[in-house]
């Protein structure tokens, strides 16, 4: 007997929709939260700056009456809060491959900045692999296979 690949129409369930789509905002802005103090934990060593007002300029990403090249206009979030609701239900269909792909696609378009910054590169890995904890745990609570 064969057996069927597994597939997104599958029958699985979210527990409560309103939870699930508020904690896809919590855990993108708690991710935002570590990636601007981690930012802002580098450039306070690296460069001097001053911590608070590195983290406060890194978090509004682009919302100020003077922006910097790399003010990052909140993309990162938003996309966040895509992996965060897209993720638990991948996993859930065992379509790790997915996932896997969605990952080095992100990392594709940085693999030249990373060699020349590997706090970058740390940074992404580090939050990555929050997205990915963040997930399961969700998934674990809030989908039923």
């Amino acid at each position: 007997m064969k057996e069927e690949p597994l597939s997104l129409l599958r029958a699985w369930s979210i527990h409560n929709v309103v939870c699930y789509l508020l904690l896809g905002l919590i855990g993108s802005l708690l991710i935002r939260v570590l990636s601007c103090l981690l930012t802002a934990t580098e450039l306070r060593i690296r460069e001097a700056h001053p911590f608070f007002r590195e983290f406060w300029t890194t978090f509004r990403g682009g919302f100020t009456t003077n922006p910097r090249k790399d003010d990052d206009c909140w993309f990162p979030f938003v996309i966040g809060l895509l992996e965060f609701l897209s993720f638990p239900v991948l996993m859930v269909t065992e379509h790790w491959t997915f996932i896997g792909a969605w990952m080095g696609f992100k990392g594709l378009g940085q693999f030249k900045r990373w060699a020349e910054e590997r706090s970058v590169f740390n940074r992404f890995l580090i939050c990555n692999a929050c997205v990915l904890l963040w997930s399961y745990f969700v998934l674990r609570h809030f989908v039923d296979p």
